[in-house]
């Protein structure tokens, strides 16, 4: 594989089975990849999740200061301070997270029938005026900017909060008493290329997934990123449509 981060360090987490809890919202109940997100944490647990400190060792004391200044380079990578802006960010996923999943329940109908359709012909086909697909599905995906210079943290916050509060990959078997077998990608952290191309980064997803779940996304449709890029201006001549029309 020809891919502009290869040889790169993955971000992985854990993978669980999934266990279902009671939803507050009425919408998310029913919905066993909302119901296996893990619950909201209050803001103490958070920063109790969160905050790490380098080991120390008493006899460090007895050490002169020049090895007491070395020790002292190393705090960075181990000492982690959570702050009220990271538990914000934190809210924001959790969100993002349970929104998104709200049109894609895997035991309705219009869910299932996308599969049907084909995702070719509902990507060929558009959006409707009211913003549903072919098969009736409006989608409920969420989307966030984090804006701010280079080396500042942004990514390392999300980074530790992902990976440290969120499960990366559900795998379900059964949901009140119906098989469900079936494998669900919470989270997948992917860099945008440099040159800005959708299809390297079309091919770095498929490459990532494959990574992490052992499938061959990239070997099935990594050649045809050129049809997708087809489908991708479509897609924006029909939000652009509606855009017009309202």
């Amino acid at each position: 594989m020809n891919l502009w981060n290869e040889g790169q360090e993955l971000l992985k987490g854990v993978h669980c089975k999934a266990e279902y809890k009671e939803q507050i919202v009425e919408r998310n109940q029913g919905n066993p990849f909302i119901e296996a997100i893990p619950n909201r944490l209050d803001i103490e647990i958070f920063y109790d999740k969160l905050y790490s400190v380098p080991m120390f060792k008493t006899e460090h004391l007895e050490l002169g200061i020049e090895d007491r200044l070395e020790l002292v380079q190393q705090i960075k990578p181990s000492f982690w301070l959570p702050l009220p802006s990271h538990y914000d960010k934190y809210r924001s996923l959790y969100n993002m997270l349970k929104i998104g999943y709200q049109s894609r329940n895997p035991v309705t109908a219009i869910y299932n029938r996308q599969f049907a359709i084909g995702w070719d012909k509902i990507l060929e086909t558009g959006l409707d005026e009211n913003g549903a697909n072919i098969a009736g599905n409006i989608q409920t995906a969420q989307s966030s900017t984090e804006i701010g210079l280079s080396g500042m943290g942004k990514s390392k916050v999300y980074e530790r909060i992902l990976k440290l509060l969120f499960p990366q990959v559900i795998h379900h078997s059964e949901y009140k008493g119906r098989k469900l077998l079936t494998t669900q990608v919470v989270w997948l952290k992917i860099e945008c290329p440099s040159g800005k191309s959708v299809g390297a980064l079309c091919k770095n997803f498929y490459a990532a997934v494959d990574d992490l779940l052992g499938s061959k996304f990239y070997e099935k449709h990594g050649k045809k990123v050129g049809q997708l890029m087809i489908w991708r201006k479509e897609w924006l001549r029909w939000q652009r449509k509606l855009i017009l029309e309202y």
